[in-house]
């Protein structure tokens, strides 16, 4: 990682202001022993058809706060077309249709099974590429810290 995310987080923290942390690249990383997408209230991780696990779309969003369950039904309230519970289709504020459907859900838990797998080949590809690409002038690495 980049970024100083432990120092941004302690600013956020200072100044009461929630941490939202774009995990979508880093799913089965860490940083100081914590996994990447749990430093701040809220985490994002992509599942998008690039991504080490992928279900061709949407995503996982990470709650870390005391009032989690509060938190995690106002974003299912939103993400499911923010539709009143009433017979007939009611909104009265805007939403949207971001859930996966239960197929798509499936094959992302099943790919979990296999992140261990894919985290230890993306570190092999990684290392191949430092091995045979790094004398060149002009090319570097970010290392496994997140440093270059």
């Amino acid at each position: 990682m980049c970024a100083h995310i432990e120092e941004i987080a302690n600013i956020c923290k200072k100044y009461q202001v929630p941490l939202i942390e774009d995990a979508a690249e880093s799913l089965g990383s860490a940083f100081h022993g914590m996994h990447t997408g749990t430093f701040g209230e809220y985490g994002i991780i992509s599942f998008n058809g690039n991504k080490i696990i992928t279900c061709f779309g949407g995503g996982m969003l990470l709650v870390n706060s005391e009032d989690a369950e509060e938190k995690t039904v106002k974003v299912r309230y939103w993400f499911m077309q923010a539709q009143k519970p009433a017979r007939w289709y009611q909104h009265t504020e805007i939403g949207y249709n971001y859930r996966m459907s239960n197929i798509v859900a499936g094959i992302g838990r099943g790919q979990l099974k296999v992140l261990a797998r894919r985290v230890e080949k993306k570190r092999y590809i990684h290392a191949y590429y430092q091995e045979y690409l790094g004398s060149l002038p002009g090319i570097h690495f970010m290392s496994m810290n997140g440093r270059y």
